[in-house]
């Protein structure tokens, strides 16, 4: 995929809502030995030590076989994020990494609700609102058919927990997702790879974006280029 493929329009909506201070990982290792005490903790303040940069870099995230690193104190920095527009496939690929806490969009609840927005006779360009297209005209083409079928099968009254299996994989969805940093490094280093699915790239790519400039140097690491 070249760069300009993730500026294109079905690229996920991310938006960081809360993280907790990059302070957190420094302070729990210098804890563990009895380098720190509570009160030196800042919890109002989401900066980093120069120290603190080099103890992480050092110690915590450069470990090996031969020099393990502690980097579970990385699971205490964790993030909050809302995203927009991913389908239900990348769904489970975030589900297979077990990593994270998810709520997600309910078609149960919700479904026939969505649905009402769209016009009697929707378009393409319609229908797009609410499938990830892929580019490949025939897969696009019948996802589109298999929403249309859904949507034609809600007036018949079926119900949303019978009406859910007729969705197609490309159907887009919203949640929110809390994730800590350990977690996170492992999701970068394998869904910003070439070989990863082109959706989650894109989804890895948009995380990323919105962390924090100044934690941006803890994933560094474990990011492919585009």
């Amino acid at each position: 995929m070249s760069a300009s493929f993730f500026e294109q329009e079905c690229t996920p909506e991310v938006k960081l809502l809360f993280n907790s201070p990059i302070s957190m990982p420094p302070f729990a290792a210098r804890l563990c030995k009895g380098m720190e005490s509570f009160d030196s903790l800042l919890f109002d303040k989401d900066e980093i030590l120069n120290e603190d940069v080099e103890l992480l870099e050092k110690r915590i995230l450069s470990g090996d076989i031969m020099n393990p690193s502690h980097e579970s104190v990385m699971e205490h920095l964790f993030y909050t994020f809302y995203i927009n527009g991913i389908s239900r496939a990348v769904l489970q690929q975030l589900s297979r990494h077990r990593m994270e806490s998810l709520s997600v969009l309910s078609t149960r609840y919700a479904l026939k609700r969505i649905l009402r927005t769209l016009s009697e006779h929707p378009t393409r360009e319609e229908l797009g609102r609410f499938l990830v297209f892929t580019g490949n005209d025939k897969v696009d083409e019948a996802s589109c058919q298999a929403l249309l079928a859904v949507i034609s099968m809600a007036k018949t009254g079926v119900k949303n927990d019978v009406l859910k299996y007729c969705i197609p994989e490309s159907f887009k969805l919203r949640l929110l997702i809390t994730v800590n940093a350990r977690s996170l490094r492992n999701f970068f280093v394998l869904r910003t790879h070439r070989k990863a699915m082109w959706e989650m790239r894109r989804l890895a790519f948009a995380i990323y974006d919105e962390i924090p400039d100044e934690h941006k140097f803890i994933f560094d690491d474990r990011m492919h280029e585009k």
